[in-house]
Formats: C-alpha cells, structure tokens, sequence
C-alpha cells in the first residue's frame, strides 16, 4: 500500500484535537413500510386507526459485518395521518402523534443477537399529539364521573412518561446496509390518576435502512487512501459539524470520544490496513 505522511502542521492540529462525543448509526424510519396503530378505549369499549409514521432511531452494533450485540440509543417516530376514533357514544381524532425516546443521552444496555432478533423491555418513551373527543350519551356521564367535560381533548404530553417493549430484528444487507425492524407497543392512561377509565395504546411496526461507512473513510467515498486524511482531520476538529456518517468513519476505537486513539488507529488503518469494522 502506498504510504502517505500527514504533514506537521495536521499532526499538531490533530493532537490539540478536543475529545467529543460521537453519533451512533442512524437509521432513517421507511414511511412507505412502516405503520403505527393507535387504539383508544375507555372501559372495555374500544376503536382503533392507523398511520403511516417517519423519524429515526439510532442504534450500536459490536461489528457492522458479523453483529452479536445491539445497542438503543434513541428514537423518534411521528404519525403522518390523522386519527380517527369512534366509539359507542364519542368520537375522536389525533393529532401531531409522536413518539421519542424519554432518556436521551443514557442508552439502553447492549443486549445480544439471536438470529438477528433482539428484545428491549420497559423502554421509556414520551408522546406527543392531542386527541380532541366529543361524547353524548352514558359515555359523556362516564367522562364526567371521572372529572371530564363531555367535549375535550386529552394533551398525550400531559401523561407522564411510559415504558414500552420493544421487539426487532437487524438485517444485513450488501454494501454495509444495516436494516433495522422494529415492533414496539406503549400503553398510556387516559388518565393517569384514574388508570381504569381508559388507555391510549400505540403500536405498530417500523422499518428503515442506512448504509454504514468503512471506519477510516471519511470522505465516504467507499475507499480508505490519502484522499481520507483532510476529511479525517476536519471531522477530528470540528466532529458537530459534520453528520452521523462521517464522525462513524472517524471515531475509529467507537469510544464515543474524537482523540488521540483515533490518530493512531487511523494511521495504522492507512498505512497497514489494519481498520477496525
């Protein structure tokens, strides 16, 4: 392999590099194959409508080629489509439905593959949307028994944060095309304080792909050579900058930090051809 040599003023700059946290895989929601349903029920009476849904989630994979660890650092899920409910005695829409993960910052504890198959409980989540209702009848008197008008709305932000499971598969795809699906189910009360008057459940299925860059190209262009090194050197400097794509090529040790270590791994990755997946 031809050598290349990082010139003095890079080397200096690269070693006064502050260290800065990096960005896990994201993975872009497929709205074309993903779908959220939302069922509102008070008592055992019930009705249900679904939506398509777009966001993202990020992700930690051990090894992007051969994974045997899976790690949930974040998502984001909103409902496209309106919500509409109707049963005995109400009817309802939804609004502006999201869905995000309530501790950013903290992931999830990596847990291990099986087939590619992998099991999150009791994540917490947040929503989001307002569900405007209108009910007559022995439904309005319910509502009111429990304190509400027979004519509102109920502010799914106002809920408190819910714990949901999560069931999903990884898929490896050709040219480093990590796919991820994703089933989740969240329960929320109607009313936290009177949990036995009714439940707000989302659930649904949720796919998406990104393609996962070599570490060590950080010019992404699918091939790691001295072209590498200025973009190297600016994503080092300045990591915020630049997208989950570029800090993934760079953060070579994946320590969630951009420092010294990944200077010399680098350079051992152009050099020897020594890269880490």
């Amino acid at each position: 392999m031809q050598r290349f040599r990082f010139t003095l003023a890079v080397v200096l700059a690269l070693l006064t590099a502050p260290s800065a946290h990096a960005t896990p895989i994201e993975i872009d929601v497929d709205t074309a194959q993903s779908v959220i349903n939302v069922q509102f029920c008070l008592g055992t009476n019930c009705d249900s409508d679904t939506s398509p849904v777009t966001g993202a989630s990020a992700i930690r994979l051990d090894s992007v080629s051969s994974p045997t660890m899976f790690q949930l650092d974040d998502f984001f899920f909103a409902l496209t489509e309106t919500i509409n409910i109707a049963i005995t005695g109400l009817t309802a829409t939804g609004t502006n439905i999201t869905m995000d993960y309530a501790t950013p910052g903290i992931p999830q504890p990596p847990v291990g593959l099986a087939g590619g198959m992998f099991t999150y409980l009791d994540v917490p989540a947040n929503q989001t949307g307002i569900i405007n209702y209108n009910a007559t009848g022995s439904t309005c008197f319910l509502l009111i028994v429990a304190g509400y008008p027979c004519t509102g709305s109920v502010d799914l932000s106002a809920q408190g944060t819910q714990n949901g499971d999560f069931d999903g598969t990884v898929t490896l795809l050709p040219g480093r095309v990590v796919r991820l699906a994703l089933e989740t189910t969240i329960i929320t009360p109607v009313n936290p304080d009177a949990p036995s008057l009714g439940t707000i459940t989302i659930s649904g299925t949720i796919v998406g792909q990104s393609a996962v860059p070599l570490r060590a190209d950080a010019d992404l262009n699918g091939t790691i050579d001295g072209r590498d090194v200025k973009a190297f050197t600016d994503v080092l400097l300045n990591p915020g900058a630049f997208g989950w794509q570029k800090q993934f090529a760079t953060d070579m040790n994946d320590d969630d930090s951009f420092d010294l270590t990944d200077v010399v791994l680098f350079v051992d990755c152009l050099l020897n051809g020594n890269c880490a997946d």
